[in-house]
């Protein structure tokens, strides 16, 4: 097949654009094709290294744009003038965000401890998260990677008792939502659970211990 394509740029829009013809690999077929050819791309805008660290240490929700008074003194006078530019003011800490709890497993287990690994569900885009069992934080800001982040939890509870182990998103990274893999392995037990939340709402995973 031979083509004339040609590329056409608009912003982040990509276009090969243009017209093809066949030739038989076999002389003794004399049959030819052509057609048109098209195909169209869209690409991610670059965010700045800026905002990507800022993703990383939970500070670009937090941004908010407001206008700040610049004060200018006249030579003339001793009258001061306020004038109005434009800033970036970033407000942190920000108060706890209440989170809406959502099920989405329920694991029996028999082992005494129980190891976890968290994986990045889809694209590596910079999602974090941090773990909370039972209201109390055990692991803080992990970043999600294909890299296991591996960490084991006691689990001597009793039969009629239940563990909750809650993941918050610390970050949406560039593809929202904050996506994960979990993979529980109790003993020769395996589990995988994939979740996923947002900053009104985290993914929890019930453990109980198996009669």
């Amino acid at each position: 097949m031979f083509g004339n394509l040609s590329l056409i740029i608009k912003d982040t829009l990509m276009i090969l654009h243009g017209n093809f013809s066949t030739r038989s690999i076999d002389f003794r077929d004399t049959r030819t094709y052509s057609g048109e050819v098209y195909l169209q791309k869209t690409s991610l805008p670059m965010s700045s290294k800026m905002l990507i660290t800022m993703d990383e240490i939970n500070l670009v929700h937090h941004l908010s744009f407001v206008r700040t008074k610049k004060i200018i003194k006249r030579p003339t006078g001793n009258e001061l003038k306020k004038t109005e530019t434009p800033g970036i003011v970033i407000k942190s800490p920000l108060k706890p965000i209440e989170r809406k709890i959502q099920k989405i497993s329920e694991i029996f287990f028999s082992s005494d401890s129980l190891q976890l690994s968290f994986y990045d569900n889809g694209t590596i885009d910079g999602d974090t998260i941090s773990m909370v069992l039972d209201g109390k934080m055990i692991a803080e800001k992990i970043k999600l990677t294909t890299n296991a982040f591996r960490m084991t939890i006691p689990s001597k509870i009793n039969q009629n008792d239940s563990l909750m182990l809650v993941m918050h998103a610390e970050s949406l990274g560039l593809i929202p939502p904050n996506t994960g893999l979990l993979i529980i392995q109790d003993g020769a037990t395996r589990h995988e659970i994939r979740f996923e939340g947002d900053l009104q709402r985290s993914s929890a995973v019930v453990l109980r211990k198996k009669r």
